[in-house]
């Protein structure tokens, strides 16, 4: 049975956002008018120390920078992709550590938090989401990106604004902090991923107990429909028992493997075959719905998140066989 192409349009525009300007909240400017083509050509002829200069509600960012060192390099070096936390982001993260503004510029790691927001090379939207994890400067740690209906994710702090041109760059400017984790990240299958992401230790802590996490990280290619912690705290809720019950629960291994595939599955395809069977044997239900698209009765949070080995798709209940 297909899917009716008007129901396949109204989902292309949502899963295409990456691959285009980023249209919604993040950059409605129109980019083509003729009377915009100077300021453009302009705008993209500021380096991006420049570019933050002009575009204001970057001070704490830029001293930063100046007070780490770093502003030559951002100035002359590149081609760089920086996420911008904006001067209310950094202010969110002050209140919440309880630390002043000279405090946090007195942070022995002040450095490798800036590093931590710029990757090499012009990265635009596009390209972030292709690929969803993404090496910064900070020794190699990446960041995450997903798409969450209409808005862009970058570690949960969200992209306002997209694709901001720069002479040796892009700049996506964001309403968080970045914070790098203690230790280096390498990404080399769907568990790097869900460690990355923060929001799996349920779900990882289920792998493990059930030894198919090397199962997982192995060559693949998998599907994963990941539930978050939220996702297990409501079926805990329902069932009434706690994490651990769960863990020992002698069915743990088929209720996991019920969220595998042993293919590579994108929401396109997905929708298309409309039933996918699972690694436990039974099928999954795969549908269209108004608020987006469901696995039997499990919405899917953030689409095609990809890994080394397989494709995440990020849902918001546990799926019971």
């Amino acid at each position: 049975m297909k899917i009716p192409v008007h129901r396949l349009i109204v989902l292309a525009a949502v899963l295409a956002i990456g691959s285009t300007a980023w249209a919604g909240n993040l950059d409605t400017r129109p980019r083509h008018r003729p009377d915009n083509a100077y300021q453009n050509r302009q705008q993209s002829s500021l380096n991006i120390v420049d570019r933050l200069e002009r575009l204001g509600n970057f001070t704490i960012l830029l001293t930063a920078l100046e007070t780490a060192n770093l502003k030559d390099a951002v100035v002359t070096g590149g081609p760089f992709t920086l996420f911008a936390p904006t001067d209310q982001a950094f202010g969110d993260l002050l209140a919440q550590l309880n630390i002043t503004p000279p405090e946090l510029l007195a942070n022995p790691d002040l450095a490798s938090i800036l590093l931590y927001h710029v990757a090499s090379g012009r990265q635009r939207a596009g390209e972030l989401l292709s690929s969803s994890t993404q090496a910064t400067l900070s020794d190699g740690k990446s960041v995450l990106v997903v798409l969450e209906g209409t808005d862009v994710l970058v570690n949960r702090a969200k992209v306002t604004r997209a694709n901001v041109p720069a002479s040796n760059g892009v700049i996506h400017v964001i309403d968080k902090v970045l914070l790098p984790p203690a230790e280096p990240t390498s990404i080399n299958s769907i568990v790097d991923v869900l460690e990355l992401d923060g929001r799996f230790s349920v779900l990882l802590a289920a792998l493990e107990v059930t030894g198919l996490d090397d199962a997982v990280a192995g060559a693949g290619p998998f599907t994963l429909f990941a539930p978050t912690d939220e996702a297990f705290g409501t079926l805990l809720a329902e069932l009434g028992v706690t994490p651990d019950q769960l863990l020992a629960n002698p069915d743990l291994s088929s209720i996991l493997l019920y969220h595998v595939i042993g293919s590579r599955q994108g929401a396109f395809q997905l929708l298309g075959a409309r039933s996918v069977t699972t690694l436990q044997g039974d099928d999954l239900s795969v549908r269209l719905r108004r608020f987006g698209v469901y696995v039997n009765n499990s919405r899917v949070i953030n689409p095609n998140v990809k890994a080394p080995n397989g494709i995440i798709h990020t849902i918001d209940k546990v799926l019971l066989p």
